[in-house]
């Protein structure tokens, strides 16, 4: 496919009618829109920041591909495959409603720093169903 001049594609005016169309049709995606409106993606996401009914509709976009989702994890969480079940129970589990309800996701990855300009005490310690588990150690900056 041929691409146009640069200096072309900027100089087209826009107009928010035509630019709300075009990102609803393309659900957001906003270098696809750009396309079909035969402008740069750049100057149509300044384009869009600029207008507030265009950042609403975005917005709108979002929620409806965050209803869409949930609406995912909900077949999922009704499937007889039990795999299935699972997957979308763990997912779900994950979000906000979820933290509302008191349930913290678990931290993939833990990072610890010492105290600036020094070293620190490290202990982790955690239970599983061996019973408590312990390591203890140092923390100096700058060194692994």
């Amino acid at each position: 496919m041929a691409r146009k001049p640069a200096l072309a594609l900027a100089d087209r005016p826009l107009e928010e009618e035509e630019v709300e169309a075009a990102i609803f049709v393309h659900e957001g995606n906003v270098t696809k829109a750009a396309e079909e409106l035969q402008v740069r993606s750049d100057r149509l996401r300044k384009f869009i920041l600029a207008k507030p009914v265009l950042r609403k509709a975005m917005d709108e976009i979002l929620d409806r591909g965050v209803d869409e989702a949930l609406g995912v994890l909900f077949e999922g969480l009704r499937q007889e495959n039990w795999f299935a079940r699972l997957a979308a129970a763990k997912e779900f589990l994950r979000t906000e409603a979820s933290v509302r309800r008191g349930i913290k996701p678990i931290p993939t990855a833990v990072q610890v720093q010492a105290p600036a300009g020094g070293s620190g005490a490290l202990v982790l310690k955690w239970l599983d169903d061996e019973g408590p588990k312990l390591i203890e150690g140092s923390v100096n900056n700058g060194s692994r």
